[in-house]
């Protein structure tokens, strides 16, 4: 385990986790959805601790971590006493407590968006009775972005992190998808991909 502030030092699985010296912490890991919330936290301006777990030493697979998730998936969000797992959970509480969702309608479109993100768009390309959907979902997605820079609004937002960090995925695993076809699409993914707390937390 690798704690990114302040000094670190080798852990091994069956020691008991330091006790908490930041108000907000993120156990990620390589591989795994950690660096979205660690780039969204960065968005929102949260000085959050990130506890990076080696998954081929099965750290997550510790007792002590256990404690903080029963389920052992990365990555987890701690602040406070609240113990929240799930990429698209984390997302949206961060935008209702730190983003500056304040209705009911603000939450309903930014989880529509978190939602289409991580489970419509991506199935398109990885669930394989849905592939022949993939130029409908594009087609809709780049009307959307053609009219305006962000999901939500003329700022960016939850909407745009669930959202660019699918398309960069997608972008990177399947090397045949055309995204010339959607040239807005392209433009958008220059705009978010280019941001400096995704930069940041890409390394």
């Amino acid at each position: 385990m690798k704690r990114q502030r302040g000094p670190s030092k080798a852990w091994k699985p069956e020691e008991p986790l330091e006790p908490e010296t930041s108000p907000l912490q993120l156990y990620t890991g390589q591989g795994t959805k950690g660096v979205l919330c660690e780039w969204y936290l960065k968005e929102v301006g949260l000085d959050a601790e990130m506890i990076r777990l080696d998954r081929t030493l099965k750290e997550q697979r510790s007792d002590s971590f256990r404690e903080v998730n029963p389920f052992m998936r990365l990555p987890t969000l701690v602040d406070g006493d609240l113990r929240l797992a799930e990429s698209g959970a984390i997302l949206l509480y961060l935008a209702d407590k730190y983003g500056g969702l304040n209705t009911p309608e603000d939450r309903a479109v930014a989880a529509k968006w978190v939602f289409f993100g991580q489970t419509t768009l991506m199935d398109v390309f990885f669930v394989e009775d849905q592939t022949e959907l993939q130029p409908d979902t594009l087609q809709a997605l780049e009307e959307v972005v053609a009219s305006r820079d962000y999901l939500i609004g003329s700022r960016f937002s939850v909407a745009d992190a669930a959202v660019g960090h699918a398309l960069r995925y997608i972008d990177l695993s399947f090397t045949k998808v055309n995204f010339s076809s959607y040239p807005s699409i392209q433009e958008y993914m220059k705009r978010i991909n280019g941001r400096a707390a995704y930069q940041s937390a890409r390394t």
